[in-house]
């Protein structure tokens, strides 16, 4: 689930840290296996730095969880809210987590802007 925390305008879920351990413990990483897809790897998380580590934690340390997560995924959005990089929060969970996979999976350069959304240059930016 991307972004677990976020109440979208779409389909979406919105999972507490131990609902998605739970999910990925109980359904997900058994069905996974079952189909003969355990060799995927599944990304926990996938939201902002600033829950990282409590989201990590509670995936994490309960084993039969942590069997089916690869690793956590991290966006860099939650300066959007107003608050500071939360940088050293990816820094504590690879140190609690060293075997985990971290991987940035979403962010932007630029602030949004809908009078921007058609531009061109935004995506020559990135392709640069």
């Amino acid at each position: 689930q991307n972004e677990p925390m976020a109440t979208q305008r779409w389909e979406s879920c919105v999972y507490t840290a131990e609902e998605e351990r739970d999910f990925l413990k109980n359904f997900l990483g058994p069905t996974m296996e079952r189909a003969g897809l355990g060799d995927r790897k599944i990304i926990g998380w996938d939201h902002n730095r600033d829950l990282i580590y409590h989201r990590a934690c509670a995936l994490l340390s309960d084993p039969e969880a942590s069997k089916y997560l690869w690793g956590i995924g991290f966006h860099w959005y939650e300066t959007l809210a107003g608050g500071a990089p939360l940088h050293n929060n990816v820094g504590l969970v690879s140190r609690a987590f060293p075997r985990t996979h971290l991987l940035f999976t979403e962010g932007t350069a630029e602030g949004f802007s809908r009078g921007r959304l058609t531009k061109w240059v935004l995506g020559e930016r990135y392709a640069s």
